[in-house]
């Protein structure tokens, strides 16, 4: 979603849908400029950029492209596909080439608030956090912002990476709910409170659980649990003008929706109600953070 066109090497682009393993022989993809960097539509020539392009007949849901965007001029870019039929699917979502960016610093997790016996079974290390979830645990934990905002603008990009272990004996652990959630002027959080824009962890059936959009229900992962396996999940997400885009760089999901009246970001787990099992750990991290 955010390239330097200062780099001279070529970069991978991750692109998802549905039906991308076409024929490359007899299909074009190409790129175009739509936008300047202050978001004024512009008309730029297509860029034919076929040649770039990996797809995988295993996973028609992704498709790669490896490219070279130095000296690229900056500004808002779509892909656009015409397949070996002749079919074009709709654009993708706009992704930014600028000149120079730097990873913005993150203020440490600290704990704002809390509800119940949550924050007592979380480990905080700087960006990152380790929660067990343990049996009739449930609550909340909305912790500090992630940046010193100057001002309302609230437009990022940044991975969250999950890790969860949860033994094969004892895996019922109700829902959880991480993300990010609006300040308010009292903070105040309980077991119901939930993020505008993040991630569900709940379980279909026994052996079950989805990863899915709060807002949307847009399934990103499924772990289908063998014997005190470890699974990873590394989500990016974007921030942009009123939109956000959750993508699973693993599966090659990707969800998006609408956010409104965020003044600032703040990050908040919660479990919303207690089980007659539980068991396992969740590690969370955030990081490559980029104020746009």
């Amino acid at each position: 979603f955010l390239i330097k066109n200062t780099d001279d090497f070529p970069l991978s682009v991750v692109v998802t849908g549905s039906n991308l393993f076409i024929n490359l022989a007899n299909s074009i993809v190409t790129v175009k400029r739509v936008k300047d960097s202050n978001g004024n539509t512009v008309s730029d020539a297509e860029i034919n950029i076929t040649q770039y392009v990996m797809n995988s007949e295993s996973n028609n849901l992704i498709m790669l492209i490896y490219y070279n965007f130095y000296n690229a001029t900056t500004g808002y870019y779509e892909l656009k596909i015409q397949n070996h039929y002749g079919l074009q699917n709709l654009t993708s979502p706009q992704f930014l080439i600028v000149e120079n960016y730097d990873l913005t610093p993150m203020l440490p997790f600290t704990v704002i608030n809390s509800s119940n016996q949550l924050v007592s079974n979380t480990t905080i290390n700087n960006n990152s956090f380790e929660v067990n979830l343990v049996p009739n645990v449930y609550g909340g934990i909305l912790f500090n912002k992630l940046y010193d905002a100057i001002n309302s603008d609230i437009n990022c990009i940044f991975d969250l990476d999950l890790a969860i272990r949860i033994p094969r004996s004892d895996y019922v652990f109700g829902e959880i709910f991480l993300g990010l959630i609006n300040n308010d002027s009292t903070n105040n959080i309980s077991p119901t409170t939930f993020p505008k824009i993040g991630i569900k962890l709940s379980q279909s059936n026994a052996w079950t659980t989805l990863i899915t959009d709060i807002n949307t229900n847009t399934v990103l992962q499924t772990l289908r649990w063998g014997s005190d396996l470890i699974y990873y999940s590394k989500l990016k997400i974007f921030i942009k003008d009123g939109t956000y885009i959750i993508t699973n760089i693993a599966t090659g999901a990707v969800s998006q929706g609408f956010y409104n009246d965020f003044n600032e970001l703040r990050f908040l787990i919660s479990k919303n109600y207690p089980t007659t099992m539980g068991g396992g750990v969740l590690s969370v991290s955030v990081s490559n953070f980029k104020k746009l």
